[in-house]
């Protein structure tokens, strides 16, 4: 335990990188640009997963460690460092026990008399839990964005007042931008003659600070019929009860069926929207189709045109096995599960 006296204490920089070291937050380095001198503190030795003892500092020790995908951007970032430029740069090192962190380097360039770079110092920090939060967001992001192209829905919040604050999946409702339905906007693509009585039964149902479900019509195109959206909405409460917001969902009706689709009519959408409904991973959907894995991600990365129909066929067989109906209307195909 630290004592503190009457008298001032003052704590060193040297102290504070210290422990930051130990927590294993962060590390010191500096290169000298004119004889290629490298310096690492012990952290960026912790955090590179190297032995001080043994590994000399140096960009081809520091190469070894990373993740393969990010050694090229790595390489480029160094070249840009020799000659004096320094961007923040986010990469992927592996340890020797194979886990794999992920380092934020940041550094600036000291110059000669002259002008001329000297030194390059700076500081590694690990993010490996900044990551990976950005990563389950985008994991989330991506869910999401299936099953609202494959269901005909959108996550929605609003402010207090009822004024859209986002629309993530806007695409599945056939809106043309985000932006035409932030703020009170969204009014603007809900017919005229109705824009008026939407607006105060909405208002009306938030000032009510109840759960609510609406329908309001939506004309999505200049050509297209206005469709009827039912609109989901609970408030979202602070701990002393007032509404910070309102989170709900925007959906669009479902269409009546007909036939099965043509198979070459499915489209990469419809399968990831498929997988996502059954929870399986690609190789998950490769066990089950037969279909090798490199020709779903054809599939699914808009190449299906390369891929013979017979894979799609037992592709859509699978997914069909595992509990996933398709339907079409015209062009278009809608999915569920079977009850």
């Amino acid at each position: 335990m630290l004592g503190v006296s009457d008298q001032h204490t003052s704590i060193s920089s040297r102290s504070l990188l210290s422990i930051a070291e130990e927590m294993g937050q962060l590390g010191v380095w500096s290169h000298n640009l004119r004889t290629g001198e490298t310096f690492w503190s012990p952290g960026v030795h912790r955090m590179i997963g190297t032995n001080p003892a043994i590994d000399r500092p140096s960009f081809g020790t520091l190469l070894r460690s990373v993740h393969p995908d990010d050694s090229k951007g790595i390489s480029e970032a160094w070249e840009l460092m020799r000659q004096g430029f320094t961007p923040e740069l986010t990469f992927r090192v592996i340890h020797p026990n194979g886990n794999l962190r992920w380092l934020t380097r940041r550094c600036e360039v000291l110059y000669a008399k002259d002008g001329a770079p000297l030194r390059v110092v700076g500081m590694l920090m690990d993010t490996t839990t900044q990551e990976s939060l950005r990563e389950l967001f985008r994991k989330n992001e991506r869910r999401l964005g299936a099953l609202g192209e494959g269901f005909k829905f959108s996550t929605w919040s609003a402010d207090r007042n009822g004024a859209l604050t986002s629309l993530p999946q806007w695409r599945s409702l056939g809106l043309e931008s985000y932006s035409q339905v932030i703020g009170w906007d969204w009014l603007q693509i809900v017919p005229k003659s109705e824009r008026a009585q939407t607006k105060a039964e909405w208002e009306k149902a938030v000032a009510g600070g109840k759960r609510f479900t609406s329908h309001i019509r939506l004309a999505l195109g200049t050509t297209e019929d206005p469709i009827k959206v039912t609109v989901y909405s609970e408030p979202v409460f602070a701990s002393d009860g007032t509404i910070l917001e309102w989170v709900g969902l925007f959906v669009r009706p479902a269409e009546a069926s007909n036939d099965a689709p043509d198979v070459q009519k499915i489209k990469p959408v419809h399968i990831r929207a498929a997988r996502a409904l059954l929870e399986w991973s690609i190789e998950d959907l490769s066990r089950a189709s037969g279909v090798s894995v490199s020709s779903i991600r054809r599939v699914e990365g808009w190449e299906a045109s390369s891929v013979r129909g017979q894979t799609l066929e037992l592709i859509k067989a699978a997914l069909e096995r595992g509990g996933v109906t398709f339907h079409s209307r015209g062009d278009n195909i809608s999915i569920g599960l079977r009850a």
